[in-house]
């Protein structure tokens, strides 16, 4: 049954809900400024392969923030220019609340806020989620330059063969694990599974399905970056003169 949480309850119970995820772990705060305690709990959550997305809102992200939670592992960053919601949530328990994960509203601000869990609060629980799912397919994927670099370097050295010499070769938008070259098919088999339960042709990606890269504005509907797209239309081209 749904609990009402003060401030310091509201935080002893996200750091649980970071805690206690054995899969998923979704948190959403326009403002992020991460405590040591709550980074401690999510790199055990991390190191236990729990996925985690985190979404803030676009330009909201204080400086280094980025950088220290871009070196967990599992952990995508997403941002969102209109997010005021603050929700928190992994399998089977979600706070909804007026608290940021933000130290400064640990400690100084009250705040209120109620956790719900999925088999006493089924409705509202399956309720909450649609519309956190929303926010997620709204987010964007978020690559600052020096790490986008560092990305695509890491993805090149692990994809040993080229895509330009094995123009047959393409990659997944979400994963980056080698897949056939297909833009209308340019996710792997697990990453369509997961994203096909919601269909959402615009939802944003980070990776080129032609090259590689981690580029930006990727999804299904525009699976490559421009320079690989104007290749495969030449290839097309000339395989339509060709047999023409």
């Amino acid at each position: 049954m749904a609990e009402f949480l003060t401030t310091k309850g509201t935080a002893s119970q996200i750091e649980d809900i970071i805690k206690d995820a054995s899969k998923k772990l979704v948190l959403i705060s326009p403002y992020l400024q991460i405590s040591d305690s709550f980074y401690s709990r999510l790199k055990a959550a991390s190191a236990r392969a729990v996925s985690i997305i985190i979404v803030y809102r676009k330009n909201e992200l204080k400086e280094g923030q980025y950088e220290l939670l871009s070196s967990l592992n599992n952990v995508q960053l997403r941002s969102l220019k209109s997010l005021h919601a603050k929700c928190y949530y992994n399998e089977r328990e979600m706070v909804i609340t007026s608290m940021n994960m933000y130290e400064y509203s640990e400690n100084k601000n009250i705040e209120m806020g109620i956790v719900i869990n999925i088999e006493n609060d089924s409705v509202i629980f399956s309720k909450a989620l649609a519309e956190c799912n929303y926010v997620l397919e709204s987010s964007i994927a978020d690559f600052r330059s020096n790490s986008k670099k560092e990305f695509s370097k890491n993805l090149k050295a692990i994809h040993t063969k080229a895509a330009v010499v094995h123009s047959h070769e393409g990659f997944c938008i979400r994963c980056a694990h080698e897949i056939a070259l297909n833009p209308q098919m340019p996710y792997c088999d697990k990453c369509f599974s997961i994203w096909n339960k919601y269909g959402n042709k615009d939802y944003g990606e980070s990776v080129c399905h032609g090259c590689g890269d981690v580029v930006e504005e990727i999804s299904m509907n525009k699976p490559q970056c421009p320079k690989c797209y104007r290749t495969l239309k030449k290839e097309e081209r000339s395989n339509h003169r060709k047999t023409g």
